[in-house]
């Protein structure tokens, strides 16, 4: 059996060290963004989190294809996607998930960060935290949009679903979703929280997809807008293409589309979606 030539050995010895090389550049670079989105947030490693998330009552059963169930978590209700993402990135960055709920406010717990997923209609921490840290984001009964109202234009911003019919009879659905983020000075006993919802279940989904997506760049380009705000907005919009059960066949995009300070966050006030 004829022997390779050294020019071979080296070559493939030297494709074997680039692919290498370029795998651990990847994990690297994952690593150092997800610390980075972390510190961004306000997070430090084995900070304590509680995750919160939509109260959707269904019948459901092992077999289910809408149950998820993981070794270190059950998510029967709500937005299960949304919610799945937010706790495996949270997961992988070595905090420590102390609990996770319906989003029921008596289980508030003390000095725990909270991440509150879904809207008002279904969860009631969200419902809470958005009139507690005056949420210039927030839903209106009646209002078929998501209502942005900032201290510098008093008059409301309504941003409504829209939906086209595409050639294979599927839809394509422009629909928004918001992140707010509070930290602990007029939170009794909360550090930190987060509220991560939507026009409907995509409306979170595309909001918790842009959160654990943001690159290095794009968070260091918000740090340096945001500057040292205890409190922030994302307002993102997103399209995507639904099968007419309404399943996800692509997520076509997600953008920020608009970036909210805290000189434009309302004062606390009482919030009730009824």
């Amino acid at each position: 059996m004829q022997s390779l030539s050294p020019f071979f050995i080296s070559l493939i010895s030297s494709i074997v060290a680039t692919i290498f090389t370029s795998i651990v550049w990847l994990i690297w670079n994952r690593i150092k963004s997800i610390d980075l989105l972390m510190k961004f947030l306000g997070l430090n490693k084995n900070d304590k989190i509680s995750i919160f998330y939509g109260n959707i009552y269904r019948e459901l059963s092992e077999n289910s294809d809408r149950s998820f169930r993981k070794d270190y978590a059950t998510f029967e209700v709500g937005d299960i996607d949304s919610t799945l993402i937010i706790y495996d990135r949270f997961q992988n960055s070595s905090l420590n998930i102390i609990d996770h709920h319906i989003g029921n406010e008596n289980k508030l717990i003390s000095r725990s960060n909270i991440i509150s997923i879904s809207g008002p209609k279904w969860n009631k921490v969200s419902e809470k935290l958005i009139g507690k840290v005056g949420s210039p984001l927030y839903f209106k009964s009646g209002v078929a949009g998501l209502v942005e109202k900032r201290r510098t234009h008093p008059n409301e911003n309504i941003y409504e679903i829209d939906i086209r019919n595409t050639s294979d009879n599927s839809l394509c659905m422009k629909t928004y979703g918001f992140i707010i983020l509070a930290k602990s000075y007029f939170l009794t006993d909360i550090p930190l929280a987060i509220v991560i919802a939507g026009l409907t279940t995509y409306g979170s989904l595309i909001s918790a997809k842009y959160l654990t997506s943001l690159t290095k760049s794009e968070i260091r380009a918000l740090r340096k807008r945001l500057g040292r705000d205890k409190r922030f907005g994302l307002l993102i919009e997103g399209e995507i293409e639904i099968d007419s059960d309404g399943v996800i066949k692509e997520i076509k995009s997600i953008n920020l589309l608009s970036w909210i300070p805290e000189n434009d966050f309302l004062d606390p006030y009482e919030y009730i979606y009824s």
